[in-house]
This record gives C-alpha cells, structure tokens and sequence, in this order.
C-alpha cells in the first residue's frame, strides 16, 4: 500500500537538517520504500512511500515522523520535535473516550 507523504507536512512534526533526498533515502535504507518523490505545485517534494500490511502504526504523517526521529540521528541529522499548536483535540478525544469506556465497565460489573 502506497501513501502521499508532503514534505511541508513532515515539517510540521520534526524539525531537522536533513534535506528531501536525504529523508527518503534514510525512509528506503531504514523501513520503507519511497517509491519516487513528486514535485507538487510550488516546488514541495511529496513522497510516495510503500508501506507494508505489518506497519501499521506508519500509515500517517506522524507515523511517519516518528520513524524520522528515531532514525536521522543515526546517519548524522538533526531530528527534534516541533511543537504542534492547536492540536488538543486528541485530549478532548482521550477523555471523553476514558469516560464512555469507563461507564461501560461499570454497568458490566
């Protein structure tokens, strides 16, 4: 199964030295296959990379960057987080799941 990776949206997640060819060079060495890169309107790089039924956790852009920033500092790049503004509605989604969780474990007991 192929996916569409944007470079801008990588960039989103990790910051890093790295430049386009060294990323889907490190992605092919490492776990995944970038296919090609594309050139998308305004000159942005977007990866197609394959990714296998195994590897599930990787099917998004932030699998995907959490593979790069475990992986970059070992060929010599700089990889850190970057801080992800406006992004809490997995927070509100956690505690509101924890809540419907909990009231059915309830009425099970």
């Amino acid at each position: 199964m192929n996916i569409l990776v944007p470079h801008n949206w990588l960039k989103d997640y990790i910051k890093t030295d790295a430049k386009p060819a060294d990323i889907a060079n490190a992605l092919s060495l490492h776990a995944f296959s970038v296919e090609k890169t594309i050139e998308a309107a305004g000159g942005e790089p977007v990866y197609e990379i394959e990714i296998t039924p195994n590897r599930g956790d990787a099917l998004s852009v932030l699998g995907i960057a959490r593979e790069l920033r475990a992986l970059l500092p070992r060929l010599g790049f700089k990889a850190d987080w970057q801080e992800v503004e406006n992004n809490l509605w997995y927070r509100d989604f956690a505690l509101w799941f924890w809540k419907i969780f909990k009231l059915k474990i309830l009425r099970i007991l």
